[in-house]
């Protein structure tokens, strides 16, 4: 995939520069928004259709946006599964091919979705405070992992006297103690970890796996 993009960027930049195209026919900064693209396609188990995201983004909001798309094997049946402002993505296929579940944030956070591809129907999984990572599905396909962001208290270094009733002091400062503190575009981390649940495919409370104080993820590669 990474030598077919690269083939692609360079085929692109031989273009450009080979020619001296007419002021109309420029690539303008604007134009990024009716920039659209694939990514994460997945091959159903038995062959015959493939699911993937297809990214937008939305000009009056400046959001990176994505809905779910489904083509059959052989080129046709391209049609949508999702729709709308919104960010669909994560699709895996269920072992039986039957099912896909995927995350969406149609409802203002990430959370868990189930298609039935038969039915052409969907159940919302989650409904979680924080939003679920990319779920994986039990052998069995009656199950499914994720990790999600748990948050802790850590206990301070020095403990600070109390401030007289009234008295305006400086804010405290702000003891870091992970190696990944701060989040490109959205300042300080806060204090959580990724934990791994588990959830039946018919939804409900998903059931924590680990609580130690670090992040866990290689359980469900």
């Amino acid at each position: 995939m990474k030598n077919i993009l690269a083939t692609l960027c360079f085929l692109v930049s031989i273009t450009l520069h080979g020619q001296e195209p007419k002021l109309a026919d420029r690539l303008e900064a604007l134009d990024i928004f009716d920039i659209e693209y694939v990514s994460d396609p997945q091959i159903s188990a038995d062959g015959e259709h493939i699911v993937y995201v297809r990214n937008f983004k939305d000009i009056m909001t400046d959001a990176n946006l994505a809905n779910l798309w489904i083509i059959k094997s052989d080129g046709t049946g391209n049609r949508p599964i999702t729709s709308g402002n919104q960010h669909d993505d994560s699709p895996v296929w269920s072992p039986d091919g039957k099912k896909i579940v995927y995350r969406s944030s149609r409802n203002g956070k990430s959370q868990l979705y189930l298609y039935w591809l038969i039915e052409n129907s969907e159940q919302q999984l989650t409904n979680t405070p924080r939003g679920p990572g990319k779920p994986f599905w039990s052998p069995d396909g009656l199950w499914l992992a994720f990790t999600m962001s748990v948050p802790y208290e850590e206990k301070p270094l020095v403990s600070l006297p109390a401030k007289p009733k009234g008295a305006k002091w400086n804010d405290p400062p702000k003891e870091i103690s992970k190696l990944q503190y701060r989040n490109d575009g959205a300042g300080y981390a806060d204090n959580e970890y990724s934990q791994i649940f588990l959830l039946t495919i018919d939804g409900g409370t998903p059931i924590q796996l680990t609580n130690a104080p670090y992040d866990h993820s290689g359980a469900l590669s």
